[in-house]
């Protein structure tokens, strides 16, 4: 009887190893139950998404959570003014284009990338424009706008350095 128990256990033992070893070794490819969208592919488990979109699959355009009419105040080296600023998109699919109601001849392009931007270079006359964005605050709420003015292109001297705090 002592010899059956033995082997009894033994066989259930080795039987319980098998059975683990078999079951962990068969790890699916996590890429499979991915579905990458708008050109993304899946790397090791995550989808690598093409420029201009974002989250797990790749589902969300980057700069949809700019694409809003902002209203606040705009900040230079008085007090607050209150100030608008509508941002659109331009060209599919980070593309976007801003105006601010207090310098509408300003209408700037910048691509949207995360929670910034980074608006292109804006000169007429003697005046230069650079302009940057980001977002912050819970669901993107809250935008930050930075603008520097220069009065001459060849000199670097600064005219006004003016930021803009708006809500959506």
């Amino acid at each position: 009887m002592n010899i059956w128990k033995t082997v009894f256990i033994s066989a259930f033992s080795f039987l319980g190893v098998a059975s683990t070893v078999l079951y962990s070794s068969c790890e699916q490819d996590a890429c499979l139950s991915l579905k990458c969208r708008n050109g993304g592919s899946c790397a090791e488990g995550f989808c690598r998404c093409k420029t201009g979109y974002e989250g797990a699959e790749c589902e969300t355009r980057a700069a949809d959570k700019f694409l809003y009419l902002f209203i606040g105040q705009k900040t230079c080296a008085g007090a607050p003014v209150p100030d608008t600023v509508l941002i659109y998109l331009d060209q599919y699919p980070n593309k976007i284009k801003m105006v601010q109601y207090s310098k509408k001849e300003d209408t700037l392009t910048g691509v949207a990338d995360k929670y910034h931007v980074r608006f292109d270079d804006y000169a007429r006359g003697n005046y230069r424009r650079f302009s940057s964005a980001d977002l912050s605050s819970g669901e993107f709420e809250k935008i930050s706008i930075y603008n520097e003015y220069i009065n001459d292109v060849t000199v670097s001297s600064v005219k006004e350095a003016c930021n803009f705090q708006g809500f959506k």
